[in-house]
């Protein structure tokens, strides 16, 4: 009978995994390099996570709860009233265009890109990271009274502007052009929003 795994230590060697990969990145990442950067043999993160692409799939699960851990703070002071959808999207916003965020959002994008190339079946770990919000802003609609299909078409438009606004703040980090360009597509969201809740309330 093998000795129980240390989850302490476990935990330890995640948090270190997560600093790697939020400072390097996703790409190329092999298991001995890793292993020298977190101070732990390639056996012992075998024993912890089972293979390199478990660990890299918890690391970036790590990185996500850290990321969320200040952005769902945000989102339920800004918590949806009548279906504001803007108001979030505007609250999100504040909280992912700054240096802080930076490091999150750059590993997310590399995470992203490695998994639409990859043919081993990592398309579970791309609806952690990424399908939480489309879910959460189709519910919000859904709730104050919205049809789910015209919801889930706000939501979808919502997050791929959003996300677009992003990789663009952070290819040529220009705020002020992004900021603007921001607030038009918030009007425009904030009235797609409107009218699918008119269409699904009373007598719609």
């Amino acid at each position: 009978m093998g000795r129980p795994k240390n989850p302490t230590r476990r935990d330890e060697l995640l948090e270190k995994c997560c600093d790697h990969l939020l400072e390097h990145g996703v790409s190329g990442v092999s298991l001995r390099p890793l292993a020298a950067e977190v101070g732990a043999s390639p056996r012992t993160l075998l024993y912890h996570f089972g293979s390199r692409e478990e660990l890299i799939a918890e690391a970036l699960r790590r990185c996500r709860a850290r990321y969320l851990a200040v952005a769902d703070a945000l989102v339920r002071d800004a918590t949806p009233v009548g279906g504001d959808i803007a108001g979030v999207l505007a609250t999100l916003w504040t909280h992912s265009a700054t240096p802080a965020a930076r490091p999150f959002l750059l590993l997310f994008l590399d995470a992203y890109t490695c998994a639409l190339r990859s043919s081993d079946g990592e398309g579970e770990i791309l609806t952690e990271l990424f399908g939480r919000w489309h879910d959460r802003i189709t519910g919000e609609l859904t709730a104050v009274g919205a049809d789910p299909g015209p919801a889930a078409s706000v939501a979808s438009l919502a997050i791929a502007v959003h996300r677009g606004l992003l990789i663009e703040w952070l290819a040529t980090g220009d705020s002020a052009r992004l900021d603007a360009a921001r607030a038009a597509a918030l009007d425009m969201l904030g009235a797609l929003a409107s009218r699918a809740l008119a269409r699904g309330g009373p007598g719609a």
